[in-house]
């Protein structure tokens, strides 16, 4: 039994990123009373980002945080009081506690020609190799998919229709590293769902919504962005050997999901 464990064991850790090392992200080990067997765990000073953050913004939520110049910058969805959406600069020391600016971030087209939507939200924001990347108003499930040894690891929004409206859920699903639109795995259960304050009671109740992740490739530390209640910003944690194990295990596919193609 005990060399069965081990090499059980020695299987998981063979699960790698493929990344950079950020030593100093965000973290914090698995509480010791844990109730749940799920390999994602919250922040225990959660909401790390709660309501009127800045002057005219009554909420923000559903953003996108990336290691910047041996800090953290981050695009915000802000919900201006008037309701209408823009995205707004954060900086920060430590990946938790933000300074916002006041002013939303200022676009230009092709031309350099000053361009503003008339609404923009949930942001996501990648980094490929020398190059930050803004996108948003798009068709976004969750988190960009971070690279490891098995494939995409991807984080996204699940919902579920109850009879007092819907809960979002997060799920977890690896896809294939040269075709992503093929999925190895994806999990039954959720990763996390509504279950604290912050999560249930907003201005749209029952959310927990992945935006962005941190990972350290040295440990295998991730660090999980999530909206909650479409009001504050949550954090969450996991380890890549957890969360893919776990995924794995409980891995239900269809046939749709091993097809070649866009969804």
């Amino acid at each position: 039994m005990k060399n069965k464990i081990k090499e059980q064991v020695k299987e998981m850790s063979k699960v790698r990123i493929i990344g950079n090392d950020v030593p100093e992200m965000p973290w914090q080990e698995r509480p010791a009373e844990n109730r749940t067997n799920l390999p994602l765990w919250r922040y225990r000073e959660n909401p790390i980002i709660g309501r009127n953050p800045v002057e005219g913004v009554a909420r923000i939520f559903n953003s996108a945080v990336i290691p910047y110049e041996g800090a953290y910058i981050g695009v915000f969805r802000g919900e201006q009081t008037n309701g209408i959406s823009f995205i707004y600069l954060g900086r920060s020391k430590d990946g938790i506690h933000w300074d916002f600016e006041k002013d939303k971030i200022r676009f230009v087209d092709e031309e350099g020609n000053e361009f503003m939507p008339r609404y923009a939200y949930d942001p996501r924001l990648v980094k490929l190799e020398d190059t930050y990347y803004i996108i948003w108003c798009q068709d976004f499930y969750g988190a960009a998919p971070i690279e490891t040894s098995e494939g995409w690891l991807l984080f996204y929004h699940g919902v579920s229709g109850t009879c007092n409206g819907y809960v979002y859920s997060i799920g977890g699903a690896i896809l294939d590293i040269d075709n992503p639109s093929v999925v190895k795995y994806r999990c039954e259960t959720f990763l996390m769902t509504p279950e604290e304050w912050y999560e249930e009671r907003g201005f749209v109740p029952n959310v927990t919504f992945p935006c962005a992740t941190i990972e350290d490739a040295a440990s295998g530390r991730i660090a999980i962005y999530y909206g909650a209640a479409d009001s504050y910003v949550g954090l969450a944690f996991t380890r890549i050997d957890e969360v893919v194990s776990y995924i794995k295990e409980h891995s239900v596919l269809t046939e749709e999901d091993t097809e070649t193609g866009k969804r």
